[in-house]
């Protein structure tokens, strides 16, 4: 993916760039096991993982799977309700280019 997660602030507003993708996976566990792994960190962008799901190769039932492969301590947001949590918890600084 292209941005691997960076952020940028405009107007006061987050932008967050996709971290993660399903797409094309032929196996969802290295996915999860990246996010498993991630860091743990709500006043830093590292902290926070938007994956996006492509609709022609994977569905509701690979979602819940993936889901269900997370540890206890991933917690599933909708990504308006992470916007909001970072905006909240992040410094307002434009990751590098």
């Amino acid at each position: 993916m292209g941005y691997h997660g960076e952020l940028w602030w405009y107007n006061e507003k987050p932008f967050l760039s996709v971290r993660e993708a399903m797409w094309d996976l032929t196996s969802l566990e290295p996915l999860a096991q990246r996010i498993n792994s991630s860091a743990i960190n709500a006043s830093n962008v590292e902290g926070y993982t938007l994956i996006i799901v492509h609709a022609w190769s994977h569905d509701y039932d690979d979602v819940k799977t993936l889901v269900n492969m997370f540890d206890d301590h991933v917690e599933v947001i909708l990504p308006g309700q992470m916007l909001e949590l970072i905006n909240q918890n992040v410094e307002k600084v434009n990751a590098k280019p």
